[in-house]
């Protein structure tokens, strides 16, 4: 896919939720890091806005950050699925563990 011109992978991920682009980027080592690059966040954004009431990113949040904290139910410092706590104004996810850890 990679291999594709820029606008056309452009024109393609633009389209999709931004759930969807978050689980895409964590499918392959070269999406991931195309997907994190900054020259991608066009792509993010343009995701951003197919969730039909999100509110928008903060500017001090990068919109991968931002998608994986709104979309993501994994613990954003050890990795497991079961992240149920919301850090609303660090916009990270953390199971209980790493919160009672954290705290």
């Amino acid at each position: 896919m990679l291999d594709m011109p820029t606008d056309v992978i452009f024109e393609i991920l633009r389209r999709l939720h931004p759930r969807t682009l978050l689980i895409l980027s964590w499918t392959s080592k070269s999406l991931y890091t195309y997907l994190m690059k900054k020259s991608s966040v066009l792509i993010w954004r343009a995701c951003l806005k197919n969730a039909l009431g999100l509110p928008p990113c903060p500017q001090n949040v990068i919109e991968p950050v931002y998608t994986a904290f709104m979309f993501s139910t994994h613990c954003m410092a050890c990795g497991t699925s079961d992240a149920a706590l919301p850090v609303w104004g660090a916009y990270i996810r953390l199971c209980r563990q790493c919160a009672k850890s954290k705290a």
